[in-house]
Parts: structure tokens; C-alpha cells; sequence
């Protein structure tokens, strides 16, 4: 799988989450009903051991707490997991409102990733029901979970029913740490894990199955007690990564930033299950992402391909300020054109900064459209691209977005900025106060998780190579687009008013320290921008 493409979807689940709260407005009579058509059940099958049946809100530091063990509406969970060494279906065998703990009769039943991963995936396809089929079993190596045993032919014969009201539409695997144990088994555990990544396609009838596959836990290996085995460990998790990438249909989730449950190294706690499921729903949409083109009868209302020798000032201005925040601005180089690309170019002469920002504000503004742009982004820790539309009226209208407009964030990256690849979509507006209010993430702090971490994070380096971004502007709704692929729509916040856009590449206060000059210059590369429109 191509890492930077896992962005796409955050990029921003919690974006997606609170857009669309799971189950919000539903009918207590229709919450859990199971759909009519079959192709609106999508079902998952929950495989693995004790990480993917759960472990959060076992210990005394790490509990449930109020409104954890609810059901969730339009979340349903297949009853009859067999136990460890007998295949036969537990009675009943039956959809139920899925709530914690979603695999019952076992130690390690508690708060797993499941319910999150439906909550993401949900948020990501509104109108769809989940079904969530709990196979995993605490303790179990892949021995006692691949075909030919117990736990396997009881997740088969559950899926079977499953099929019967719905469509399977993925695996979810976190597993391996049993397999650790010794070098024997972790030496066979390649081929066995693609061997039942085989046998679960077969059974399903799908041999294009989506199967996600997550890292064992990066403090898994930090306790005493795993002194002896740290190269089986790293051996595991290298085998967990190199088979997500080399099968086609597979897809890896990091578990980077996640903390342990009860200090023993092996469990994550109640708050990294939550990420590691909207991680999961991430990387599950890049293995077959729907991709959303500019609508039919939208036509070209204006573009730049920049393909002369300097900026076009017939359609873009400077704004009227030399200084932002820790940079100056539009100084000679800062803003280029060549080979047809735009570059806005971050340097340093002395201890000054200098970077850019460009803009369309009386020379281009429209209400709605289809907005489109191709770029590459800047790489640097320090530095912040973005490609946005802003409104002359956007303080005037406190708390009234639609009369006062709003600024949408089509796509702003902070390199490694606040925390590795930073990247998020936006609306903002004011309030009374002059405060920056934003209906989709209420504090700015949020944007881009769950994808801290280091390069391994989801998003992967969205500066090493090109990426379209878009945004469909609608009266009622904005939607948010990285490659075809929606990240993020907001119905709350809608400007109803002329707008403009603006390129920028630019240093605030609090990022000025992080930035090392000596690594300068770097750029943000445009290769177009389009607007689109009915």
C-alpha cells in the first residue's frame, strides 16, 4: 500500500465524527434494525488475540467510563462465538446491539477497538449498518486461529450467517505477540499469516477481501519480562508490515503514540484502542477507496496552470502587509514559476525568514464550486502550506457563517510540524467574541488525529510526491477530497457569500523555533489550481 495515500482518509476521522455523530437522529425503532437490502450491512469479521478482543478498562487506571458500555446506534454484533477449543456456535446465534465488551466468555473481553472502527466507518459511509463478528481469543498464537481449528471453522460458520442479511467487507487482524515467543514460530509466521489471509478469502468468496492488519504495540517489548525475545518482537512486527504491503487488498495500521493498559507492556489502553480503531477505518479506506470526480455539468469558471514565466497578477495579488507572524512575506524569489509549476519558496538570508502567500480577492471570487488543486507540499518541521478560500466579510457577522462567510482549509500541512505529518481540512468562522469557532473540530488542537507519530504515521510524507486536493462547495454541505476521496463534509457552518482564494507557505510564532534554518530552502509546488461550477 502506498503510505502517503492513508492520509486520505484524515485524514480526519474525527473530522468525519463529529460531522456525522454515529447514529445521530435515528429512531430508537430503526437505531438497530437490520437493513433491507443487504448491500447497506456491511460486516466485519474481528480476528486476532487479546488487543483486538480487548483489554481497555481492565485495570483500576485505565476503566470504563459512563456511556463506554452503550450500544451504538446503527452498530449490530453476531452472537455465537464458540469457545478456544470447540467449534461449536454458542446459542443464540443472532444480531444484537453491539456495545463493549463485543467478545464475552473470555478474560481479555473488554473495551476493544471494534466499536470505534464501526463509529469511524460509519461517519466515513453515512447511511450504511455495521455488523461486527467477534473471532478473536486472548492468548491465542496463529496456531489456534487459522483454518483447521476451532476459533477458525466458528468464525466461518458465523460469517455464513452473516451472509445470509449482509456483504462482508473486511477482516480486522491484531495479532502476533503469542508468535514472539520463540524463534520457531516467529520464523513461520509469514507464510502462515498469508496462508489464513488465503483460507478467510475463501471462505467469504472474495478473493479481493480487504484485510487490515495492525502493528503489534511499539511499548510491546519495553517490559522486563521480554528482555530475551526484543529481535522476535521487531521480527513479528516486520512481518506484520511486510505482508500488509507485498498482498494485494491488505493495509497496515501503525501503532505509533499508543500507550499500554496496566504497565505490563503487552495491552493498550482504553484511549489508544479508540485511536487505534479510527486507524483501522482509515487504512481499511485505502483499500478501495471510492473515488468522487468534479460533478457532471460542472464547468471550468476559472483556473491557473501556470505555464508562463512569473505569476499571473491579471489573476492573483499580494496581500498588502510585508510581515506575517515569523516570516516576511512576498520578498523577490519567494514566489515563482517555471516549467509549469508555481513554487512558493521558503529561505532564510541572515536570521530572516521570508515566505509567501498569494491570493485572489478582487480579482476572483465566487460562491460554491467545485475547487481543485494539484500540489506537492513543503517538507520541513517549522513551516505550514495550505491552499484555502477566505472573505473579505469575515469578521463583520459574529456566530453567522453563512452571512459572514468562512474560511475553508482545503488542505494545510505542517510537515513535521506539531506533531509528524500534521495535515488537516477545515471550516472556521467567529463568534461574539472574536474567537475562531469550527463546527466540525472544536479545538484546533485535534485537527489531524489520529496520525501522531513519526514517519510511519497514516498519513505518511505528503511532500514526496503530488496529490489533488478538493473541495465541493454546496448551500447545503462542503466536502473535502484528497485524490477523489472524501475526508471530511460539514453541513453546519456554510458560507452563503463570495469568496477567494489564497496559496500560502508560511512560519507562525509558536513553529519559528522548530524550524532548522540550515535545512532551508524548501517549497510548496503547484502544478494548478481549478474552479468548477454548474
Amino acid at each position: 500500500m502506498n503510505a502517503s495515500r492513508f492520509w486520505s482518509l484524515l485524514l480526519m476521522v474525527s473530522c468525519c465524527l463529529r460531522a456525522h455523530p454515529a447514529g445521530a437522529g435515528e429512531p430508537e425503532s430503526t437505531a438497530w434494525a437490520i437493513p433491507s437490502e443487504k448491500s447497506s450491512f456491511h460486516v466485519f469479521l474481528l480476528m486476532g488475540q487479546s488487543n483486538m478482543a480487548g483489554y481497555g478498562g481492565v485495570p483500576a487506571n485505565d476503566p470504563y467510563l459512563p456511556g463506554d458500555q452503550d450500544p451504538v446506534p446503527g452498530v449490530l454484533m453476531l452472537t455465537g462465538q464458540g469457545t478456544v477449543d470447540d467449534a461449536k456456535l454458542a446459542s443464540p446465534v443472532e444480531w444484537q446491539p453491539a456495545a463493549h465488551p463485543l467478545h464475552r466468555g473470555q478474560p481479555t473481553n473488554q473495551f476493544g477497538l471494534g466499536m470505534d472502527f464501526a463509529k469511524a466507518y460509519r461517519a466515513m459511509h453515512p447511511g450504511i449498518t455495521v455488523g461486527l463478528i467477534p473471532c478473536a481469543w486472548g492468548g491465542a498464537g496463529i496456531d489456534r486461529l487459522g483454518k483447521g481449528t476451532p476459533i477458525f471453522a466458528n468464525a466461518v460458520a458465523r460469517l455464513k450467517v452473516a451472509q445470509e442479511k449482509g456483504v462482508i467487507k473486511g477482516v480486522l487482524w491484531h495479532q502476533g505477540e503469542s508468535d514472539s515467543v520463540n524463534p520457531e514460530l516467529a520464523a513461520a509466521y509469514d507464510g502462515k499469516l498469508r496462508n489464513l489471509i488465503a483460507d478467510t478469502r475463501s471462505a467469504v468468496g472474495d478473493p479481493n477481501l480487504p484485510f487490515i492488519i495492525g502493528n503489534l504495540a511499539e511499548f510491546y517489548g519495553t517490559h522486563p519480562d521480554h528482555a530475551k525475545r526484543l529481535d522476535l518482537i521487531d521480527q513479528i512486527r516486520a512481518t506484520l508490515k511486510s505482508v500488509a504491503t507485498r498482498v494485494p487488498g491488505c493495509a497496515f495500521v501503525p501503532s505509533t503514540g499508543l500507550a499500554d493498559s496496566q504497565g505490563k507492556g503487552v495491552h493498550f489502553n482504553r484511549a489508544s484502542l479508540i485511536t487505534l480503531g479510527r486507524r483501522y477505518a482509515l487504512a481499511y479506506a485505502q483499500t478501495a477507496p471510492v473515488i468522487v470526480q468534479r460533478p457532471a455539468g460542472y464547468k471550468l469558471v476559472w483556473s491557473d496552470e501556470f505555464d508562463g514565466e512569473k505569476l499571473n497578477t491579471t489573476k492573483w495579488r499580494f496581500p498588502s502587509y510585508k510581515e506575517r507572524e515569523a516570516a516576511t512575506v512576498n520578498d523577490e524569489g519567494t514566489v515563482t514559476v517555471a516549467d509549469g509549476m508555481l513554487k512558493l519558496n521558503a529561505f532564510v538570508t541572515g536570521e530572516k525568514l521570508h515566505a509567501a502567500i498569494i491570493q485572489t480577492n478582487g480579482k476572483f471570487e465566487r460562491t460554491y464550486g467545485w475547487f481543485e488543486a494539484r500540489m506537492k507540499m513543503h517538507r520541513l518541521q517549522g513551516l505550514h502550506s495550505c491552499f484555502w478560500v477566505q472573505t473579505p466579510t469575515f469578521n463583520q457577522f459574529p456566530n453567522n457563517p453563512a452571512q459572514s462567510g468562512t474560511e475553508m482549509d482545503i488542505m494545510e500541512w505542517f510537515g513535521s510540524g506539531r506533531r509528524s505529518g500534521w495535515a488537516g481540512m477545515n471550516i472556521y468562522y467567529r463568534d461574539e467574541k472574536g474567537s475562531v469557532r469550527s463546527p466540525s473540530i472544536p479545538q484546533f488542537q485535534l485537527m489531524g488525529r489520529p496520525i501522531e507519530g513519526d514517519p510511519q504515521s497514516p498519513l505518511g510524507d505528503m511532500s514526496a510526491e503530488f496529490h489533488i486536493y478538493a473541495m465541493h462547495w454546496k448551500a447545503e454541505a462542503v466536502s473535502f477530497y484528497c485524490d477523489g476521496v472524501e475526508i471530511m463534509r460539514d453541513t453546519e457552518a456554510i458560507s452563503n457569500v463570495n469568496q477567494y482564494i489564497v496559496l500560502s507557505l508560511l512560519s507562525s510564532n509558536w513553529e519559528r523555533p522548530r524550524l532548522r534554518l540550515n535545512q532551508l530552502p524548501d517549497s510548496l509546488v503547484v502544478d494548478y489550481v481549478r474552479v468548477y461550477a454548474p
